[in-house]
């Protein structure tokens, strides 16, 4: 009874099926040969199309199939009647004959597992059941399509999507904050280390976000976006577009997340993936209009498709967010912080920070650490690295040790100063450390090209509001000579102020190149900007 092993049922279920339904046969006057004959019969007549209805002894052995009881509002009112219906409508809909849609149809209990325990999307089923089952060669659309009859069907919802937006502007605050053009791009290629996709995927996330040559092209930016926002609610490999319908307002509220003054009208999908199904590098390679783009769109796509979902999800999040701040960085707000005039209102501007933090997750503070250190070790006389940094920029590509570091090579020595809005606990010291530890070897490296290691010194410099860290006994513990300093803001500015060898109108020149110039960028927050007016009109 061959054909009988493609109903579906696991082999246990099967055969009890079976012995249940032979059994009420036996009491209707047949033998159980008999019985297992017609059994045979009745299905294969079906299968091969020469009767229109599932037979009732069919039917019988699909009762109690446990897949059925997963589902909430089946279409039909018992398994055999829905089973009969979704093998129906899938060999209509793929031009498929009715055994080869009930080959498919076997894999029923793994498709809803799939779908309902790890949110494979069409495709995803898919592209699982072809891999198993090399006579398949299903198409999506054959997969939704049984979705659809099971009431599985998937979609984005409009409440769901707006929830999400505002949650990764939250991210964008929070992992973006300042961040340029470069460091969001150096975030996410950092953020893409951690799953080893290597430095094709960062180079393609700056070919997308910084061509060399002319600008994003934005409706590549709205795709990747939208594939994200479907990471988020399913497991979908992303080279497939058109697996959530992307028209309607659904959609389209994805795709304005771009600004019309950004984007050009109409559909970017529609508009730029037409008659294909599948993006591929086949697909790249024949644009003639942002060739280069194009291919960094597909390199990024397949690598994101190929994480696990939680890795995925998670990547595409970080993805959403920095597209975001991608738009914030070219949209600016039209707000512009008055440059300061004289010494005295920076005396009082370096009062009010040194007695509270800005509430700006530390934009304000660093920009301050900057010009006071700047005051201490003087360009000409000590060499900076992370000058002027958003605050969220790692540390890998310019190799700095600090927020900014200073280096005066006749002393051999390097001052590592790291900026620290509030109080300062032991859990924050140790994550610098950390951070430290990882970069401080190819730093070495360096200076080893200039002297031997011994005569050098790393200071590490902690400018904070609060301290409830001990000085002493508490270093970075590197293989360097080094040693840990925590001041406080208050002390940080009198030593700068009362330390600087330079005229009160290069002091304001400075104060004005270092924190009111920078913080006046485009990609500086509007919060930020108004909470440093707010400070300077104290002043």
């Amino acid at each position: 009874m061959s054909s009988l092993t493609l109903l579906p049922l696991s082999p246990s279920q099967l055969e009890e099926a079976k012995c249940k339904v032979l059994a009420a046969l036996q009491e209707g006057g047949l033998s159980r040969e008999e019985g297992g004959i017609k059994l045979e019969a009745d299905f294969t007549e079906w299968l091969d199309e020469s009767q229109s209805i599932l037979g009732e002894s069919i039917q019988g052995m699909l009762e109690g199939a446990s897949w059925f009881s997963r589902l909430e509002e089946p279409r039909e009112r018992t398994p055999g009647k829905l089973y009969e219906r979704v093998v129906k409508r899938l060999s209509e809909q793929a031009a498929i004959s009715r055994r080869t849609a009930a080959i498919t149809v076997s894999y029923l209990p793994l498709l809803i597992h799939l779908v309902q325990e790890f949110q494979l999307s069409a495709a995803g089923v898919a592209e699982v059941l072809n891999e198993s089952d090399r006579r398949l060669l299903l198409h999506w659309k054959g997969i939704e399509k049984i979705l659809v009859e099971l009431k599985l069907g998937q979609i984005l919802e409009d409440g769901q999507v707006q929830d999400l937006i505002r949650g990764d502007k939250e991210v964008m605050r929070d992992s973006f904050l300042d961040a340029d053009l470069p460091t969001i791009i150096e975030i996410l290629a950092t953020e893409s280390e951690l799953f080893e996709l290597g430095m094709r995927f960062h180079s393609s996330l700056k070919d997308l976000l910084m061509p060399a040559y002319g600008e994003a092209f934005v409706p590549y930016l709205q795709t990747l976006f939208y594939l994200c926002v479907i990471t988020e609610y399913y497991d979908h490999p992303l080279e497939y577009l058109y697996t959530f319908k992307p028209r309607g307002n659904v959609a389209n509220a994805i795709f304005e997340v771009f600004p019309s003054e950004m984007a050009a009208t109409g559909n970017p999908i529609l508009n730029n993936f037409k008659a294909i199904d599948r993006l591929s590098h086949d697909w790249a390679r024949s644009r003639d209009d942002y060739p280069t783009q194009a291919q960094a769109l597909v390199d990024v796509v397949s690598g994101l498709s190929s994480l696990s979902y939680s890795s995925r999800r998670y990547l595409a999040g970080k993805i959403r967010a920095g597209l975001l701040k991608f738009i914030e960085i070219k949209r600016p707000v039209a707000l512009a912080i008055p440059a300061v005039t004289s010494l005295e209102a920076i005396r009082k501007f370096l009062a009010l920070i040194s007695a509270e933090e800005t509430k700006t997750k530390g934009v304000i503070e660093q920009r301050v650490c900057d010009f006071l250190s700047l005051l201490i070790y003087p360009q000409g006389e000590w060499r900076p690295r992370g000058l002027s940094d958003p605050v969220n920029a790692t540390n890998t590509a310019s190799l700095k040790l600090g927020d900014v570091d200073f280096q005066r090579v006749e002393d051999r020595r390097c001052v590592a100063i790291e900026a620290h809005a509030g109080k300062l606990t032991p859990i924050y010291l140790q994550e610098h450390f950390r951070t430290l530890r990882r970069n401080l070897p190819r730093r070495m490296e360096e200076w080893k090209r200039i002297a031997d290691l011994s005569e050098w010194k790393l200071d590490v410099v902690f400018v904070v509001h609060e301290n409830v860290c001990s000085n002493e006994g508490v270093t970075p513990s590197v293989t360097v000579s080094n040693s840990l300093e925590i001041i406080t803001y208050q002390e940080f500015s009198e030593k700068a102020m009362r330390g600087r060898g330079v005229k009160d109108a290069e002091v304001i020149s400075l104060f004005n190149q270092i924190v009111v110039n920078v913080l006046n960028r485009s990609n500086i927050p509007h919060q930020v900007k108004q909470a440093m007016i707010s400070l300077l009109s104290a002043c």
